[in-house]
């Protein structure tokens, strides 16, 4: 088995070539690999610029924290009396609660500044940004109406050499690409590679009954809002998101057996897209506890 955005570093964990690469029908890299990189450049650059230094953040966040808590216990306290009596008598908890309130005030009204300071600039880059990928969409033929899908990219060791389990998985990344089908062929891409899979090629889905963890949340409505409320996605308290089932689905080309990874929330638009109705081919998990732990 292998998997169209699996990274195999079972035997070379320096490994960076996907499995699917041989899906990889068009590329933008060699052409736009500089402009890619100054891109990443430029957004680092802005952020290093605009952003507080880590202690400082550090200090806002605890400040604004502090000033809720004191507003709540005196906020609380008032209904015994008015805030004259109870200023009166503990005049410090005001004063400290100014105290807090005046640091994150100036952290807060520094950090805006430096932001301000940087928007002529930070416009320009954004344009030069969105220029680079508006050509690499025309390099990789990307239509105007392609949807935009979210997949699971993975770096796995095969300890089990017939298959891999959530355990396996050494990293896992989500992430956008654009999706359409022409001439019975599902479209894929990134600002980076076009995958082009033949339909005739797909089997079915695979619905894998494990719990997975993402690093992030990628779309607009938050995840335990809307249309994802359904799906009990959980955040830990590292913000890495939870969630059972996620989704294969299956390939078979030149001999060779493949799946593509999605959350469960893109199901829908998937089997839609491509007219393949789920087969529920269920893959139960005896290693949940294991990933539980990571929950809190």
């Amino acid at each position: 088995m292998k998997y169209i955005f699996g990274i195999n570093i079972t035997d070379d964990k320096n490994n960076t070539r996907l499995d699917g690469e041989i899906f990889i029908s068009n590329s933008s890299v060699p052409v736009l690999a500089e402009a890619f990189e100054k891109c990443d450049s430029l957004y680092k650059n802005y952020l290093k610029q605009t952003s507080l230094p880590f202690w400082l953040r550090v200090i806002k966040l605890l400040s604004f924290l502090t000033t809720l808590l004191m507003l709540e216990c005196l906020i609380l306290d008032s209904s015994d009396g008015s805030l004259k009596e109870k200023y009166a008598d503990a005049p410090e908890l005001f004063f400290i609660s100014a105290i807090f309130f005046t640091v994150w005030l100036i952290l807060f009204l520094v950090e805006k500044r430096r932001k301000s300071q940087h928007s002529d600039k930070n416009d320009y880059d954004r344009n030069y940004i969105q220029n680079i990928q508006n050509y690499a969409k025309e390099l990789l033929h990307i239509p105007e109406d392609a949807e935009i899908m979210e997949v699971i990219f993975i770096y796995y060791k095969n300890k089990k050499r017939k298959g891999i389990d959530v355990s396996d998985f050494h990293y896992i990344i989500n992430s956008n690409v654009y999706v359409n089908v022409k001439d019975a062929v599902l479209h894929m891409a990134d600002l980076g590679n076009e995958w082009s899979i033949p339909l005739a090629s797909i089997t079915g889905f695979k619905k894998i009954n494990k719990l997975i963890f993402v690093p992030e949340w990628l779309k607009e409505i938050p995840y335990n809002k809307g249309i994802y409320k359904k799906y009990k996605i959980r955040k830990n308290g590292i913000g890495l998101l939870f969630f059972k089932p996620y989704y294969a689905l299956c390939i078979t080309w030149q001999d060779e057996n493949y799946e593509l990874f999605i959350p469960p929330y893109e199901l829908d638009k998937l089997s839609t897209l491509i007219g393949v109705t789920c087969e529920v081919r269920t893959v139960t998990d005896k290693s949940d506890s294991l990933q539980k732990k990571f929950i809190s």
